[in-house]
């Protein structure tokens, strides 16, 4: 069994190559946040109406909550979802999970680790998948991995730039970037991203920025879901002949109840296991029926009670 993470030494270039096992070694950290991100929703929603452009300041705290719930409940004109945004730095995760990641467009930023630098100590991620099913296959990775970074020193060494080496690194190296993006653009990234029949990797990392949300934000982490959370139905498999055709690649994660009767399921069964996810990165990933979005003033978490109380 694999520790959390194995340092492989290349006897030939001396070149170490940390290889982590599962999700572990995932770091998110949020490093830019407004501090009331729900005064901005409060007054962008308020704004096109009444004699005064503010009106946090005249509103009662239960007020104001009433007006941010009707934001986050899709009640209200978008802008509100808009205003707030968050800066989280990523760290630990696959190349092929940050490319996953990065699709994402409207509302968000990316500023990422250059593939054309050197990566001679970059380390390199196994899935949880993979060590499940062949404990030779673990050996045989760390055996390619090393030859590669053994080819690719060399290659280095003998003056190849690093823009034409790097072609030979494998997509499991790790990468680390910044992602900037607004509530909105979160929502939309969470909606599809925390859906366990993503990449192992890119799953782990949106659960961790819904943590990390969690910990300063609890009432917008509510609303942070995978997207069949509010149908109570799967959303991958939805019974529909292009989608199911086109674009439907795993079986149900089995979170929701899949109401297609025969889903296409010829290709690959879901890679990311929630238990995994829960075991590797030691947070605890509420169901379905958990987390539900609180919708009573008196009911909030004493760290959302405070900035509605502030002036």
């Amino acid at each position: 069994m694999l520790k959390d993470k194995v340092f492989t030494t290349n006897k030939l270039t001396d070149v170490k190559t940390p290889i982590y096992r599962g999700v572990k070694g995932i770091n998110v950290e949020l490093v830019s946040f407004s501090h009331n991100p729900y005064k901005g929703m409060c007054d962008m929603a308020l704004a096109t109406w009444g004699d005064k452009i503010n009106k946090w300041e005249i509103l009662s705290p239960s007020e104001r909550f009433h007006v941010v719930l009707k934001v986050l409940q899709n009640k209200a004109l978008p802008l509100g979802r808009e205003s707030p945004s968050f800066l989280f730095s990523i760290w630990g995760v696959s190349r092929a999970s940050f490319d996953q990641i990065a699709r994402q467009r409207v509302g968000s930023t990316f500023s990422s680790l250059g593939w054309n630098n050197i990566h001679t100590e970059n380390g390199f991620r196994i899935t949880n998948e993979i060590i499940e099913n062949n404990d030779k296959w673990i050996k045989d990775i760390e055996t390619c991995v090393n030859n590669i970074k053994e080819l690719y020193s060399e290659m280095i060494k003998a003056g190849v730039s690093w823009q034409s080496a790097r072609d030979i690194l494998p997509l499991g190296m790790l990468h680390w970037f910044h992602f900037n993006l607004t509530y909105e653009s979160l929502c939309q990234f969470c909606s599809r991203r925390l859906c366990f029949g993503e990449k192992e990797d890119t799953v782990a990392t949106a659960w961790l920025m819904r943590e990390r949300i969690k910990e300063v934000f609890p009432l917008l982490s509510y609303f942070l879901r995978p997207r069949c959370d509010w149908s109570k139905k799967c959303n991958y498999h939805v019974g529909d002949s292009l989608p199911e055709e086109m674009g439907t690649l795993f079986e149900p994660c089995g979170r929701n109840k899949c109401v297609v009767e025969k889903p296409n399921v010829d290709f690959h069964r879901a890679s990311t296991q929630v238990t995994d996810l829960e075991i590797d990165l030691n947070i605890c990933i509420p169901r379905s029926n958990e987390d539900i979005p609180i919708i009573i003033f008196e009911d909030l978490n004493p760290l959302d009670k405070v900035i509605f109380n502030a002036s």
